[in-house]
């Protein structure tokens, strides 16, 4: 008794017009059958496409699955540089690449500029630490004053933390 093997098939029509052609739903399942049938599959987990004549079971389909990775591992690489170099060029032309920093607000020409009310935030946060307040303190302090953070939440010691060392505060 030859063992059964399950198989998984991609079909799919992309235009009316397929739906009644020979590549319908129905002539696409007819055509895997078909070729499962005539290639009987390898050992393990192979893939069989009947558009590409390509079987991951043979000596070529192996190697072909091998030039795909690599040239998909190549193409992640080339995404990642250009990224980069785009996201340089951008910083280099002063412009802001993400969200900005507390105290920070992106410009209409796309460069940051200050937000006088955040500043002023920062600048009382400044004068607390100044005085020796403590994280929790300071973050109090704020919520008390009904200072809120961009989101309209208030102020937690490590949040505020994070925010004032980037600005230069200890």
């Amino acid at each position: 008794m030859t063992e059964q093997r399950k198989a998984i098939a991609y079909t799919r029509i992309s235009a009316s017009e397929q739906a009644i052609s020979e590549i319908s739903l129905e002539a696409q399942h007819r055509e895997v059958i078909a070729e499962a049938e005539r290639s009987g599959g390898g050992k393990g987990v192979d893939l069989i496409s009947s558009a590409e004549s390509l079987d991951t079971g043979s000596d070529t389909g192996q190697i072909v699955i091998k030039i795909m990775d690599s040239v998909s591992q190549w193409d992640r690489e080339v995404i990642g540089e250009r990224t980069s170099a785009i996201l340089q060029d951008l910083k280099a032309q002063g412009k802001s690449t993400g969200n900005p920093n507390y105290g920070f607000e992106v410009g209409e020409d796309g460069k940051l500029i200050e937000n006088e009310q955040e500043q002023a935030v920062l600048q009382r946060v400044a004068e607390l630490r100044a005085q020796g307040k403590s994280w929790a303190r300071v973050a109090g302090a704020l919520t008390d004053a009904g200072v809120r953070t961009r989101r309209g939440t208030v102020f937690s010691r490590q949040g505020l933390s994070k925010i004032a060392k980037r600005a230069g505060i200890k």
